[in-house]
C-alpha cells in the first residue's frame, strides 16, 4: 500500500461527493491540515475517519488498496 496512491483516492471520492476540500473536511470531522496529510501521504487514515467514510457507502478496502470499486455495493442477496 502506498500512501500516495490513497491520496489519489481520496482526491476521487472527494470529486465524486462534489465537496471543496473544507466541506469535505468538516463533513467527516477531520481538520484540513489532516486531509492534507493523508492526500500527501504523510499520514494514514484514522480509523475514526475511515468508518465515517464507510457510513457514507464508500469502501475503505479500496481506498487503502486499490482493490474492487469505490462504493460499497449493497449485499444483493438481502431481502
Amino acid at each position: 500500500m502506498k500512501k500516495s496512491e490513497i491520496g489519489v483516492r481520496l482526491e476521487r471520492v472527494i470529486k465524486t461527493m462534489k465537496l471543496k476540500q473544507y466541506q469535505f473536511a468538516e463533513k467527516f470531522g477531520i481538520s484540513s491540515a489532516s486531509l492534507t496529510r493523508y492526500k500527501s501521504g504523510d499520514r494514514l487514515p484514522d480509523p475514526e475517519f475511515l468508518i465515517a467514510l464507510s457510513k457514507e457507502k464508500i469502501n475503505t478496502n479500496w481506498l487503502l488498496t486499490g482493490d474492487g470499486s469505490m462504493n460499497i455495493r449493497p449485499d444483493l442477496t438481502a431481502g
